[in-house]
This record gives C-alpha cells, structure tokens and sequence, in this order.
C-alpha cells in the first residue's frame, strides 16, 4: 500500500516502493490512465509493472491526492532512483530520473487527469531527500513546465536541455499519432478484402496448431521429445 510522505496545503503526496503497491492501487491508476490523452504505452501500468520486477529496488512512483486517501489520487509521477557519488560533497546522494527510461521508453511522464495539479509534486517533492531530478522526453512539454514552476527559484536551479539530439537536428519529442479502432475487429473489418482472407487463413492455421498441441506429463517428457524431434 502507498505510504503517505507528505502533505503540503491540501495535498498528499503518496510513495509506492514496490510492484505489491502498485497492484494494490491498480484500479485507481488505470482510471486516472484512461482519462489522460497523454499518457501513453510508456506509462502504462504493464510497462510500469514490469520495471519494477526488472530493477527491484530502483523503481518508485508517486501519488497526488487532493483530499489524503490514495483512492482519490489525480496524478501519478513514476520515477527511478539511483546513488550516485558527489565529488562534490564527497558523499552518495540521490538521483531520480523518468522511470520509464530504465527500459528504453521513448516518452516518459506524468500519469494525469488534471494538469492544474501537478505543480503539487514539486512542493511536495522537497522534503524528500535528493539531489537531481531529470525528466528528459516529457512529452507534452506544458507538463514539465507546470512541475518546474512548482519550485522555489530559491532553493532547486532548473534547467532545459531541451530535446534535441545530433547536433540539434533531431526533436525527440515529435512523435506520429495514427487513429485506430477500438476493438481488434474493428480493425480487421477496415482492412482490404485480401488482407482480411490473408487474416483468417493464418487465424485457422494457428487454431489448427492450437489444437494439435498437448501437455507432457513426466513420464512421457523423453517420448514426446523424440515425435518432436
């Protein structure tokens, strides 16, 4: 279950250290999930999920609720935590990057039903306990705005890098949206007729192999091994 760390004004900001958490909060993270045009296949819970089995231990999300009951969470900020050590203070400290970039994730994020709240992660943010915090390939950019906004100048020096790449000549961020339908038959009923005999035919050949297709028990393991072979 999500710890609750810190409460700023009228809101909480919740930590899920584990993938037992997150599955515990599963229903409210894919409301809030559907309800956001922005997040995509990188914040979803089965990426998500999976990193935290892959890195135990490195992978962290955090919940903002306006009203102190995790049910209620808005908006979702997934993070991964690596120590690192300063020169500079000649100790370890705490880095948090985009959790999703521990697997490669092309955009990373926020998970949010409404952006008037993310700014709240920022000023909760500050009593934990780190040292830099980066948010490369944010998607939205207006998203990375509002949680940088959210500091005090005073205290965390924020900077864009921006995210371009080769000399400038490559925008990270661009990323081509196609519409698809709903249902996987909803896409195969917008397909040419050929494709869709095509389809079906490997539909059948595959339920065919489906059917030929049988558990070993122990004992016949080295027999079937050899039909096989």
């Amino acid at each position: 279950m999500g710890h609750a760390i810190d409460r700023f004004e009228a809101q909480t900001l919740f930590r899920l250290d584990t993938g037992r958490a997150f599955d515990h909060i599963l229903p409210i993270f894919e409301r809030v999930h559907a309800a956001d045009d922005d997040a995509g296949v990188h914040l979803s819970w089965p990426w998500l999920r999976s990193l935290f089995h892959d890195y135990p231990g490195r992978c962290r999300i955090y919940a903002l609720s306006l009203t102190g009951r995790i049910w209620d969470a808005r908006a979702f900020l997934p993070l991964r935590r690596d120590l690192h050590w300063s020169e500079t203070r000649q100790e370890f400290v705490t880095r948090y990057a985009a959790m999703g970039m521990l697997n490669i994730a092309d955009y990373t994020g926020f998970v949010c039903s409404d952006d008037a709240v993310i700014g709240g992660f920022a000023q909760a943010l500050l009593s934990e306990p780190w040292a830099r915090l980066s948010l490369r390939f944010e998607a939205t950019g207006r998203r990375a705005r509002s949680f940088a906004a959210g500091f005090d100048p005073a205290e965390v020096a924020v900077k864009w890098s921006g995210g371009r790449s080769s000399n400038g000549t490559i925008d990270n961020l661009l990323c081509p949206r196609i519409a698809v339908p709903d249902t996987p038959e909803g896409y195969i009923a917008q397909l040419s007729k050929k494709m869709r005999k095509k389809y079906r035919r490997a539909q059948w050949q595959a339920d065919a192999m489906a059917a030929k297709m049988q558990l070993s028990a122990p004992h016949q393991q080295a027999a079937h091994l050899d039909l096989i072979l």
